[in-house]
């Protein structure tokens, strides 16, 4: 539980958010991308909890929900009550290669990315964090006893203010940052 809200500021740069799918029958095409080069949201980004996202000079910035929102949102539902910005790109791929560059403005950020599957949510996470990334499998809730699994756990330097590129291909079974 957060004892105190902190503001989350993510910021994703311009001509780099990308999402390339394989099909089932083997073909390759571009699911998604934007340069970001208007103020407008792209239709594809659904901001999620009530997170307030916002597109300025060819960056892509998400902060969380007003307090207010956060007190409604944990009033009504269960789990996610908008603390960090949350956005669902919706798309549909069997294999995927996704390419995003992100900053922190704070030094004590983390950036989350959740990969989803057809017929199941939160397959698995990607972590980053100033001086650890981590790669974790979600439980599938279907499977009696199933738990989480930490796959991957290496230190890193990402430093605030300063641009990471990401890059996150997911192939049949195997997910490789």
């Amino acid at each position: 539980t957060m004892k105190r809200v902190k503001s989350v500021l993510l910021n994703l740069l311009l001509l780099t958010l990308a999402l390339a799918g394989v099909g089932t029958a083997g073909e390759v095409s571009t699911i998604f991308f934007s340069d970001f080069s208007t103020s407008e949201l792209p239709p594809e980004i659904s901001p999620m909890h009530e997170t307030r996202w916002s597109v300025e000079k060819g960056v892509l910035t998400g902060r969380p929900a007003t307090a207010a929102q956060q007190k409604k949102n944990k009033e009504t539902t269960a789990g996610h009550f908008g603390h960090n910005a949350k956005m669902f790109l919706r798309s549909s791929f069997v294999d995927a290669v996704i390419e995003f560059d992100f900053r922190f403005e704070e030094e004590d950020r983390t950036v989350v990315f959740v990969g989803n599957a057809p017929g199941r949510s939160h397959l698995f996470n990607l972590s980053l964090a100033p001086e650890k990334a981590s790669l974790m499998r979600f439980q599938d809730k279907k499977l009696a006893g199933d738990t989480k699994e930490i796959l991957a756990e290496v230190p890193v330097r990402l430093h605030a203010r300063k641009w990471h590129t990401v890059k996150v291909v997911m192939q049949g079974p195997a997910v490789t940052v």
